[in-house]
């Protein structure tokens, strides 16, 4: 004689373990779906080498130290740039001209960011001969490193570009 209340217990079990295993499945394609969405519209830099100067502005005794770096968000979405910084290796903060933080980088958008700093040259101009003679220009290393968000997720990311450029060398009194 078959027992029914086993059999009934036995197919609840099994119907219960199959929800379960497709459960999981659909669980794992619906994650996988929504990186796949969430990654179409991620934002990711690139960096085109600097393009150094050197300029006298309007003040006649003010060094402009300036570079050009190219920025393109090469994928489909948008990026809210939070924080920004340009150094050199000596420690001389340098300024992101006319870009303000936060602000948004549209996706595939290229930018020409503008790196600059202002030297008084006064003090090279009061030395003596050969310690202005110094001055010269030296490698350093130009560091601009962006924080940024992707606008979707709020994901915080990080990119920055290290490049070699010649500066104007900082001289030392009575050396």
């Amino acid at each position: 004689m078959i027992d029914w209340l086993a059999v009934t217990a036995a197919a609840t079990f099994l119907l219960a373990v199959g929800t379960l295993w497709l459960g999981w499945q659909t669980r794992g394609m619906v994650v996988q779906a929504h990186e796949e969405r969430r990654d179409a519209f991620l934002p990711l830099f690139q960096w085109q080498d600097p393009q150094a100067g050197i300029t006298l502005p309007v003040h006649p005794l003010t060094l402009r130290t300036h570079f050009n770096i190219v920025l393109w968000n090469v994928w489909s979405g948008a990026a809210r740039v939070v924080r920004k910084r340009a150094v050199t290796s000596d420690g001389k903060d340098y300024e992101l001209a006319h870009f303000v933080t936060p602000s948004i980088v549209p996706a595939r958008e290229q930018l020409t960011l503008r790196v600059f700093r202002d030297e008084d040259i006064t003090n090279v101009l009061n030395l003596p001969t050969s310690l202005a003679e110094a001055a010269v220009l030296v490698p350093h290393q130009l560091s601009v490193t962006l924080h940024y968000e992707d606008v979707m997720e709020r994901q915080h990311y990080e990119t920055h570009v290290v490049r070699t450029i010649d500066l104007p060398a900082t001289p030392r009194k009575g050396g």
